[in-house]
């Protein structure tokens, strides 16, 4: 098996339409240069003329402890659309997205990202987006977005205590010959960043912002500590690579292959410098607090959680203490 450079996709020209089949998704040409949305919803590779993709190691799957749902968050030049698409169609893998943060899609008929398996809803807490007033449409998806990392979290946190496998969100934040270096700067600077040659640095402000949330999830001491260890077994930090592997009876393909990464905080002293900086210029702010609160809604949704399972034990206490066959 041998790990190939994938060649940045060839542009195509502005006027020329999409090249893709639903029915036949190697026809697709990636679209990436003109604006359009290079991942439409449906196809399940990624490609350029060259180069197809659309298949996923079964070590990846065992790395990330994927097996029947995930969630799939990351920068898209690390692929992560792509590869939620491939775990979706090919790995028939049931995939939660940002929708489960959006407090409009939520009050709506429930669709299946919103059921449990015994039917009931996933809880979920408001990210405020739908009572939002003057916010650009990057802030309001962001808000929905790291509210869905949080609801996830909140439904691996009811599952471990009905001893049932947590769903993996899988973070892809790098991948092989990266032109994009995700520092802790890139994380936590406000100040617009611009990386060598005057291209952006990191394509996707919401990127930053969910990563910033996981790391509050794992590490802000204002979250019950329960949460907080539920939060680190549910995120998984990914290098995408591409290798090329030789299968009976399928022959010389490319697949993704997924190596799990330490989270960009960890053993990183600068991310905490870092860190500091940005507390210490929000602080100026004058705005007022926002009118939601996440980890308020957090610690409660918890709180009533423990109170019901002490409700049940003392339940279960009297029915035994008046039971002649006990």
């Amino acid at each position: 098996m041998s790990v190939l450079n994938i060649p940045t996709p060839i542009p195509t020209p502005s006027n020329t339409p999409p090249l893709f089949d639903l029915e036949s998704p190697e026809a697709y040409v990636d679209q990436a240069s003109n604006g359009l949305d290079p991942y439409p919803r449906g196809i399940g590779v990624y490609s350029t003329k060259q180069t197809i993709i659309n298949k996923i190691t079964s070590r990846s799957l065992a790395k990330c402890g994927i097996t029947e749902e995930a969630m799939v968050y990351g920068f898209e030049h690390c692929y992560y659309k792509n590869i939620g698409k491939v775990l979706e169609n090919r790995c028939q893998v049931r995939l939660y997205d940002c929708q489960l943060g959006d407090d409009i899609c939520f009050l709506n008929p429930p669709g299946v990202s919103f059921l449990r398996k015994n039917g009931d809803r996933l809880h979920q807490i408001s990210s405020g987006a739908a009572s939002a007033t003057k916010k650009s449409k990057d802030q309001v998806t962001r808000r929905v977005c790291k509210t869905a990392l949080v609801n996830l979290v909140l439904e691996n946190f009811q599952r471990s205590k009905e001893g049932n496998p947590l769903v993996p969100i899988v973070f892809c934040i790098d991948k092989d010959n990266n032109e994009y270096e995700l520092t802790s700067e890139a994380l936590l600077s406000k100040a617009y960043r611009t990386r060598p040659h005057g291209a952006r640095a990191l394509k996707s402000t919401i990127t930053v912002s969910e990563l910033r949330r996981a790391y509050k999830l794992c590490t802000d001491p204002r979250v019950d500590p329960i949460i907080r260890e539920i939060a680190k077994k549910t995120l998984i930090f990914v290098k995408v690579t591409v290798v090329e592997r030789t299968l009976p009876k399928v022959g010389t393909h490319l697949a993704y292959d997924l190596v799990t990464i330490a989270a960009p905080w960890e053993n990183n002293p600068v991310f905490d410098q870092e860190l500091l900086i940005r507390q210490a210029e929000s602080a100026k702010k004058t705005t007022p607090r926002k009118a939601y609160d996440w980890r308020a809604q957090v610690n409660e949704f918890v709180g009533r959680s423990k109170l019901k399972e002490v409700e049940v034990a003392d339940d279960k206490s009297t029915f035994c203490s008046s039971c002649v066959v006990c």
